[in-house]
């Protein structure tokens, strides 16, 4: 996504993922902040927050190809191979 060889992302990928880790909490950081400012706080807060963290987390795992959609293992069968095994399990057959 950013251009980095692959022998550059092996040399720094500690760096790389802290820098990713700390600029995403920055973000959902600020947005925190916006909510307190606008008065939404406690459980409801923690609640409206939990799904915009994980609305951020998965935008950018998906915009950088590193993660699965969260659909594709409990949805669609045959996204994985054992995606059938995992359905069968859940459905109790």
């Amino acid at each position: 996504m950013i251009g980095l060889s692959p022998s550059y992302y092996d040399a720094n990928a500690t760096s790389i993922n802290h820098a990713m880790h700390w600029g995403q909490g920055a973000l959902a950081a600020t947005a925190r902040g916006v909510m307190a400012y606008f008065g939404i706080v406690g459980p409801f807060g923690s609640f409206m927050f939990t799904g915009l963290r994980l609305m951020v987390n998965q935008t950018l795992e998906n915009w950088t190809g590193v993660g699965a959609l969260p659909w594709c293992v409990f949805v669609v069968s045959g996204c994985l191979p054992d995606a059938d095994l995992i359905l069968q399990d859940l459905a109790g057959r």
